[in-house]
């Protein structure tokens, strides 16, 4: 059995623009975060959501290894994988927003 990963990027842009306090930097799923995942809430498939701020991937060592010394997080998710993309996009967004505003929320299916 595979297990597929589906989701998306968001940023709170008013955070760095009028503050953490203002109303519209709040940290709350948007609604088009919503509406992707309501075609897989509440389905048997669905087992797992979990958020990472883009500050995480961005403080990451990612020449570390694995126990066995044998894969480093820049060979098994880097740059150079098909999670490049998503890297990028975060990075451009937290050098406008700060690291800290923006996130990867994920669900697997």
């Amino acid at each position: 059995m595979s297990t597929d990963v589906s989701g998306m990027i968001e940023c709170r842009p008013g955070a760095r623009l009028a503050g953490p306090d203002d109303e519209d930097s709040v940290r709350d799923a948007s609604e088009a975060l919503r509406t992707e995942y309501a075609a897989y809430d509440g389905s048997a498939d669905v087992h797992g959501t979990t958020q990472i701020a883009w500050a995480e991937p961005a403080s990451t060592d990612w020449q570390e290894a694995d126990s066995s010394g044998t894969r480093s997080r820049d060979m098994v998710a880097g740059d150079r994988t098909r999670w490049g993309p998503v890297w990028s996009v975060m990075r451009t967004l937290g050098e406008l927003h700060r690291a800290d505003n923006v996130r990867l929320v994920v669900w697997f299916h």
